[in-house]
């Protein structure tokens, strides 16, 4: 078995994103020949952390045969025995339980027990969780380092890992072979080191590259609507759908609690997203137009077809002849004319609200409501937002 330790540059403050001490977290992941548990090995466990002056250290034990597996877990598990919380890449669904069932089938599963209790970080279910917001082409660990500005020399998949490993075991047992062949010793050395490299990097540089991963959090906060209103405004902003033209808006400007690494935009037909550094600013549309103000009583009034338009049968005039109907739901409303505010899908108030058709199901606020002026109107606002 390969053992290898060392420190490594890093300068993620682990706690500018997590409340435990940055020395109580574990970074680590597995390289595996397999998806099964059942029929495929891990063939290499990675790790690190930052002590309590700052410095990172990184860890790695690879097997260089198969009956090592069992030895290497057990290494690694007792390195881990002082840490409180892991942060790993997709752990949850995948390293974890590869883990505990490979510590099962080996019969060490009881002296590590608290290793599987600790609490996780999933990284990989995280940024998954904001796949609206994020807009990525995919979640793999590369594609987050690309849009966090991480610099990542070469990339394997994973299937190119287990052919690599595969024929890094064959060169390993053919080696014992080769001292009746003159110069085939010196080549199986040299193919072992350069595959044993290619592993041994790949694996470094994702586990080193997991505390860089840690400001994808910071956009947790956009999608959890963390963050303090500063400034709602109206505004006038270039239309994003029809070229040179203005449109106005409401503007809100909030602070959030953790800066951006890297700027942000999402656009919707509810709203337009741009968050950079500790500011997020959104832009929310002004509609102008007919609206319709739905009556839920419409048992209490009548419809006339040729005006289109409903009244209260209780103003009806007496003796007064005019060919109406009863009013249907879809048909008893009074109409507006002006500006509106699209309200979020799930936001609710006692304010009367408009919409554009009886089959449309948005509602809309007038600009003229009171409500525009309250605070605690645009916070929850803010909360009912969807991205």
């Amino acid at each position: 078995m390969i053992t290898k330790q060392g420190i490594f540059p890093c300068t993620i403050n682990v706690q500018d994103y997590l409340p435990l001490a940055p020395e109580q977290y574990l970074f680590w992941d597995i390289e595996t020949t397999g998806f099964s548990h059942v029929h495929a090995q891990i063939y290499l466990i990675g790790c690190t952390h930052v002590d309590s002056n700052g410095k990172w250290h990184y860890a790695q034990w690879m097997t260089t045969k198969k009956q090592e597996e069992s030895s290497m877990i057990q290494a690694f598990l007792t390195y881990a025995k002082n840490f409180h919380g892991l942060i790993h890449f997709n752990g949850n669904t995948f390293d974890l339980p590869f883990l505990k069932k490979r510590a099962e089938r080996f019969q060490i599963i009881s002296d590590f027990s608290e290793f599987f209790a600790l609490p996780t970080v999933d990284l990989y279910q995280i940024a998954g969780s904001m796949k609206k917001l994020l807009q990525f082409e995919n979640f793999k660990q590369p594609t987050i380092e690309k849009f966090l500005g991480i610099q990542r020399e070469e990339f394997h998949p994973g299937d190119e890992l287990i052919d690599c490993y595969r024929r890094y075991q064959q060169s390993q047992t053919a080696l014992g072979k080769a001292s009746k062949v003159p110069g085939l010793s010196a080549s199986l050395e040299e193919a072992i080191k350069r595959d044993e490299a290619m592993l041994l990097t790949h694996n470094y540089d994702d586990i080193t590259h997991l505390p860089l991963l840690l400001p994808i959090l910071s956009y947790e906060g956009i999608k959890n609507h963390e963050g303090c209103i500063e400034k709602v405004a109206r505004g006038r902003v270039e239309s994003l759908s029809q070229g040179d033209c203005f449109e106005d808006v409401f503007l809100l400007t909030i602070r959030l609690p953790k800066p951006l690494l890297r700027p942000i935009t999402y656009e919707s037909e509810e709203l337009f997203l741009e968050g950079t550094k500790d500011i997020l600013t959104l832009q929310l549309p002004i509609h102008r137009g007919e609206f319709k103000e739905f009556h839920k009583n419409y048992k209490d009034y009548l419809y006339l077809p040729t005006e289109d338009l409903c009244f209260p049968k209780k103003s009806l005039p007496e003796g007064l002849t005019i060919t109406t109907e009863p009013c249907k739901a879809a048909t008893c409303y009074t109409r507006h004319y002006g500006e509106y505010l699209k309200l979020p899908r799930d936001y609710t108030t006692e304010e009367p609200t408009h919409r554009i058709s009886y089959e449309d199901k948005a509602l809309f606020l007038p600009v003229s409501s009171p409500l525009l002026h309250s605070f605690q109107f645009w916070e929850e606002y803010y909360k009912h937002c969807k991205y």
